[in-house]
């Protein structure tokens, strides 16, 4: 497996401790659908390296034939949907693992798979309080059944 060396500022890294690592492992067990971290070292994130086209490639997923875009659409909604279901002893009750920066930008269509990538956006969040950016899947969600309703 190829590794991908991704450096991570300072602002983005303060959450990446060994606690928030193994967590995020267990959650790759759970939905190995996000990307694998091989290692942390210092401001770098070693994780294997994916060869995919990401999901705001909007030319190329209109390209796609129906059937597979749908796949697509389908797989996104599934994986932020898993976000909720993932249970781990890191977590409390009214919390959820969840990637904080869910968009076209940041999944992948990789060997016909969807994949979601930029693992440091992975955070606690509670559902206690509202701070989750669900807008962000929500205009991804809205952008790809666009392009599904052109291929009808």
């Amino acid at each position: 497996m190829n590794t991908y060396v991704k450096k991570v500022f300072t602002e983005n890294r303060q959450h990446l401790t060994n606690n928030w690592l193994d967590t995020y492992k267990s959650y790759y067990e759970f939905d190995n659908r996000v990307v694998k971290i091989k290692k942390i070292s210092g401001y770098n994130i070693h994780m294997e390296l994916l060869d995919g086209i990401t999901l705001d490639n909007l030319d190329y997923i209109k390209s796609l034939d129906f059937k597979t875009k749908r796949f697509i659409i389908d797989e996104v909604v599934d994986i932020f949907c898993n976000q909720f279901k993932f249970r781990n002893e890191n977590l409390r009750l009214a919390h959820i693992f969840a990637h904080n920066d869910f968009y076209l930008k940041n999944l992948m269509y990789h060997n016909n798979k969807v994949r979601l990538i930029d693992p440091e956006s992975f955070t606690i969040k509670t559902l206690l309080r509202p701070d989750l950016r669900y807008g962000k899947f929500f205009e991804s969600l809205a952008t790809l059944n666009h392009i599904l309703g052109e291929g009808e």
